[in-house]
């Protein structure tokens, strides 16, 4: 591991597979804080139920709310199963860097995530949706 290097013989580091919270949920975490923006956009800033990252108490309210239900707790538990598999490829490997582990180069695809809203959005996205559907109105 890490021959020719000042590394030769050292544990390596920076393995986010080993865990879950490093290797895919904190990036489903701020997928779901954009999405939850999104969805209450059209709220007015002073709305308790709107989601912003605009000072830090309100970036903390807004991954506070969004962790409640975002990701799944299956989503969660399906990342924490895939320690063992991680663990014993790392082994198999002689504590080398396992490439097919690292999905730090976002081989999640976006389209397979199932985005669970916070209930303080449900108004806005009905909000959204008329609001929509009025300009279409307008626009034909």
């Amino acid at each position: 591991t890490n021959v020719g290097t000042r590394y030769k013989n050292r544990q390596v580091g920076d393995s986010p597979e080993l865990m879950p919270l490093d290797s895919n949920l904190f990036s489903d975490l701020m997928y779901g804080c954009k999405q939850h923006r999104a969805l209450t956009w059209l709220l007015p800033n002073d709305d308790p139920k709107k989601f912003k990252f605009g000072t830090p108490a309100e970036v903390s309210n807004t991954l506070r709310r969004t962790w409640e239900v975002f990701p799944t707790p299956e989503r969660i538990v399906e990342d924490i199963k895939r320690f063992p598999d991680a663990l014993d490829k790392i082994i198999a490997a002689k504590g080398a860097y396992v490439d097919e582990m690292d999905n730090r180069k976002g081989r999640r695809k976006r389209a397979t995530r199932k985005f669970t809203a916070h209930p303080d959005c449900d108004e806005a996205r009905e909000a959204n949706v008329a609001k929509y559907r009025q300009m279409l109105d307008e626009a034909q």
